[in-house]
């Protein structure tokens, strides 16, 4: 899961440089994101069926905050990919379908973005402790497997 979530980091970082990338490049990044974004919530699906069961009986404040920050995180990255696709400059139009052109589905895109950006910094700092000790568990695991050899 840790590499997994890195890959997104990475992907979200990329994709929010699409001048340094050049748009094409953007458009095939955003396209490409669909993969590591599903093997994260498929890794994490046990994760997802538990806290919807429990969500209203949950008395933990912080449990039901991470569960509707990540709600709102998916949310904003279908948006995200939804207004890509509606705007793409070049994957789109290469495969034959015509996408619009307009100020508005821009914004919309320009905003879940920024959207994104906010919510996985809240995510990462939610769960900071978590990443941490799974940093720790991975870095013990090798020196342990280094003794072994």
């Amino acid at each position: 899961m840790l590499i997994v979530d890195a890959v997104l980091f990475l992907f979200i970082v990329l994709l929010n440089a699409p001048l340094f990338t050049g748009l094409q490049l953007h458009e095939l990044s955003g396209i490409c994101l669909v993969i590591p974004f599903s093997v994260h919530l498929l890794l994490s699906w046990k994760w997802i069926v538990h806290s919807t069961k429990h969500l209203f009986s949950q008395k933990d404040l912080k449990k039901r905050m991470n569960y509707l920050l990540n709600s709102m995180l998916f949310l904003l990255c279908i948006l995200e990919l939804a207004s890509g696709l509606m705007i793409s400059q070049f994957l789109v139009l290469y495969i034959g379908i015509n996408t619009i052109n307009d100020w508005k589905w821009r914004a919309l895109h320009n905003q879940a973005s920024v959207g994104i950006i906010l919510t996985v910094s809240i995510h990462i700092a939610m769960n900071w402790l978590r990443i941490v000790s799974y940093f720790k568990k991975g870095i013990a695991g090798k020196q342990k497997k280094a003794v072994i050899f």
